[in-house]
C-alpha cells in the first residue's frame, strides 16, 4: 500500500514537473517570436501612458449632469499684424477675431430619462457668428443652426442611450472600446511584416507598415468591430456610419512607409531600445528611445544626421526632459507634472533662430463626490522667429459641471428631415467653410 501511494506520489511529481517544462517552452517559445515581442512593447507603452491620462473616479460624470462651459482667447501677432501677404492678413483677422469673440457652450444629460442636450454659441459684439443646438430624446434626434433653420430638424431616431446605464458607463464605453482596438491591431500584425535579427548581443524585431499593411489592418480592425457585439452597439449608438467606413483611399504615398523597431535583450528578450523610422521619396525621419520606464534618451535624425536628443526621466505622476542639440548643448526643457486632480506642463526651446515657450495648466476646484466640480484650463504661449513674435497669448477654458439636469429643448414645431429644403441643405454642408471665411475677414 505504501509502494502503491509512493508511485502515484512520484506519478503526480513527473506530471507536474513536465507540465511546468512544457509551460516554460511554450513561453520560451512564444517570447522569441517578433509579433509577441512587438505586443509586449505595446503593452509597456499603454500602460505607461495609463498613468498621465486616467481620470480619478471623484471626477466621473454622474447619471444626471450639466456642464457650463467657456473660452476665451487674448492673442497677439507682430509678424502677422505687419504683413502684407493676403493669407497672412487673414490669419491675423482670424486672430483679432478670436480675441473680441465669446465662445460659451452647454452639455447636459439625463440618463435615467434618455435625453441629452448639447449648445455651443459664439458672438462677436452683438453678431452671433453660431448658435447651434444638438438634443437626444426618446431616441429620437434633433439639431437646430441659427441662420439655417427656424426651428429643430429631427434627424432620425437615435440609439445613444442604448448601450449606457448605471453598471456601463460612457466612460467604461470608452476603456473597452480601446482596450479592445489596442488588442485587435495586435491580433492583425501578421508575422509577414515582421522580420528579426540577433546583433551582438541584442535581439532586434522589425515592423514594417507600408500602404497596404496599413490599410489592411485598419479593414481587419474595422471587422473585428463589426464582429463584436458590444463594440458595434457602442459605435452604432454613436453613429451608425462609422462602421461603414470603406478602407480604400492611400493614406501614405507610393515610396513612404514606417518601420518600427525593437531591441531586446538576447536572453528573455526584455525592451532595451524603441526606433521609428518614416521613410519617404525624399526624406527620412527617425525617432529613438533607449532606456527603461524610469530613465533613457529619446533623439531625433533627419537624413541620419542627429538634430536633437532628449534625457528623460519619468515617474508615475512626473516626466522631465532635457532638450540638447546635436552638439549636446542645452537648448530647452519639457516637465509633465500630474497629480490626483491637476495637470502641469512647461516646455521650453531656444536655438537661436526659434525661441518657444509654452506653459498649459489643468486645475480642479471645489471637487464634491458625487456634486460636481470647477476645471480650469489655461495655455499660455510665445513663438518666436528670428526675434520677432510669430504669435503669442492665452487661451482659458473654464467648466462648471454640476450633477443635476435642467434644460428641456422644445421640439414640437420641429421639421422632418425629409423636408429640409435644398438650399438649407446647402447651407448646412458649407456651415464650416462660412464660419472660417467670416472669421478671416
Amino acid at each position: 500500500m505504501k509502494k502503491t501511494k509512493l508511485v502515484l506520489l512520484i506519478f503526480i511529481i513527473i506530471i507536474l514537473v513536465s507540465a511546468l517544462f512544457i509551460s516554460i517552452g511554450i513561453y520560451l517559445n512564444n517570447i522569441g517570436k517578433p509579433k509577441y515581442i512587438f505586443s509586449k512593447g505595446i503593452d509597456t507603452i499603454t500602460s505607461k501612458m495609463d498613468n498621465y491620462i486616467k481620470i480619478p473616479n471623484d471626477l466621473d460624470l454622474q447619471d444626471k449632469f450639466s456642464i457650463v462651459g467657456s473660452i476665451d482667447y487674448d492673442l497677439n501677432s507682430e509678424y502677422y499684424k505687419k504683413s502684407s501677404d493676403p493669407d497672412e492678413k487673414k490669419t491675423y483677422n482670424l486672430i483679432k477675431n478670436l480675441n473680441n469673440m465669446d465662445t460659451t457652450f452647454k452639455i447636459q444629460k439625463n440618463q435615467s430619462k434618455d435625453i441629452g442636450y448639447v449648445e455651443l454659441n459664439e458672438v462677436i459684439g452683438k453678431e452671433e457668428i453660431i448658435n447651434a443646438k444638438y438634443f437626444i430624446n426618446d431616441a429620437t434626434k434633433y439639431y437646430y443652426i441659427n441662420n439655417i433653420v427656424d426651428d429643430y430638424i429631427n434627424d432620425g431616431s437615435c440609439n445613444y442611450f442604448e448601450n449606457i446605464n448605471t453598471n456601463n458607463t460612457e466612460k467604461d464605453n470608452i476603456e473597452y472600446l480601446y482596450s479592445f482596438i489596442v488588442n485587435s491591431i495586435k491580433d492583425n500584425l501578421k508575422e509577414s511584416y515582421f522580420t528579426s535579427k540577433e546583433e551582438n548581443d541584442k535581439y532586434i524585431v522589425t515592423l514594417k507598415l507600408d500602404d497596404n499593411a496599413l490599410k489592411d489592418i485598419l479593414r481587419n480592425v474595422l471587422k473585428d468591430l463589426k464582429n463584436d457585439e458590444k463594440s458595434k452597439k457602442i459605435l452604432d449608438n454613436i453613429d451608425k456610419s462609422i462602421l461603414k467606413t470603406k478602407i480604400k483611399d492611400n493614406y501614405l504615398e507610393k515610396d513612404e512607409y514606417y518601420k518600427i523597431y525593437i531591441y531586446t535583450t538576447k536572453i528573455l528578450h526584455k525592451p532595451i531600445e524603441y526606433k521609428v523610422e518614416h521613410i519617404t521619396k525624399d526624406n527620412n525621419n527617425t525617432y529613438i528611445y533607449k532606456g527603461n520606464d524610469k530613465k533613457g534618451t529619446f533623439t531625433y535624425l533627419n537624413n541620419n544626421t542627429e538634430k536633437y536628443n532628449v534625457l528623460l526621466e519619468l515617474t508615475k505622476d512626473e516626466i522631465k526632459g532635457k532638450i540638447r542639440n546635436s552638439e549636446n548643448k542645452n537648448i530647452g526643457e519639457f516637465k509633465l507634472d500630474k497629480n490626483n486632480y491637476d495637470t502641469t506642463i512647461n516646455y521650453t526651446f531656444n536655438d537661436n533662430k526659434e525661441k518657444i515657450d509654452l506653459i498649459y495648466s489643468s486645475k480642479y476646484s471645489k471637487v464634491k463626490k458625487n456634486e460636481g466640480f470647477i476645471n480650469k484650463k489655461n495655455l499660455s504661449f510665445k513663438h518666436i522667429v528670428n526675434k520677432e513674435t510669430k504669435l503669442s497669448g492665452e487661451i482659458d477654458v473654464k467648466l462648471e459641471v454640476k450633477n443635476k439636469f435642467s434644460i428641456i429643448a422644445d421640439v414640437s414645431n420641429a421639421k422632418l428631415k425629409s423636408n429640409v429644403t435644398e438650399e438649407e441643405k446647402e447651407k448646412i454642408d458649407n456651415l464650416y467653410e462660412n464660419i472660417k471665411n467670416r472669421l478671416e475677414r
